[in-house]
């Protein structure tokens, strides 16, 4: 799956400047290359308790755990905890 994905991105932007894997909640079935694209982005974000119930369990390296209402650096992503 990640081969076939990450060629459908490389067609929008290169994979190299990837920054950030921001992640709103993980689907067991949904998340086989996870840890790949984790490895070509600097810096994994998700909600607090995607962290803490799914996140830090089944990444390579834990994610950062935006708090409600926190913008991420690049100032236009909010997390928002529903």
């Amino acid at each position: 799956m990640f081969s076939l994905v990450s060629e459908a991105i490389g067609k929008v932007l290169p994979l190299a400047t990837l920054r950030y894997a921001a992640l709103s909640h993980v689907e067991a079935d949904e998340g086989g290359s996870r840890n790949e694209f984790l490895a070509l982005a600097p810096s994994t974000m998700c909600g607090q308790l995607a962290a803490k119930v799914s996140m830090d369990d089944l990444a390579d390296r834990p994610a950062r755990a935006l708090t409600d209402g926190e913008v991420a650096a690049d100032h236009r992503t909010r997390n928002r905890s529903q």
